[in-house]
């Protein structure tokens, strides 16, 4: 959950590639729970459309109120459909 400015900023910590890891952990968990339990893998593009690097970016990298406002706009659409809130 980076933002296009990362690399340059901290290139041993660039987030813009997602972590195959979790990517991995979240497939093998709804194998052996499936029909029971269910955890979705949502990836934030690191492309400059969601989180820009400018004006969204506070202390150490972490995003500011507006990044963390568009990363939750991002995820809105996938959140109702998660929880099936049809709206």
């Amino acid at each position: 959950m980076g933002d296009p400015t990362e690399a340059s900023r901290d290139p041993d910590n660039n987030r813009c590639k997602p972590c195959d890891h979790v990517e991995a952990a979240s497939s093998a968990f709804n194998e052996r729970y499936a029909g029971q339990y269910h955890v979705d893998y949502i990836y934030i593009p690191c492309d400059g459309s969601v989180v820009t690097g400018t004006d969204d970016i506070g202390c150490a990298g972490h995003k500011n109120r507006k990044g963390q406002e568009e990363v939750a706009n991002f995820l809105i659409p996938y959140i109702v459909r998660i929880m099936d809130w049809g709206v």
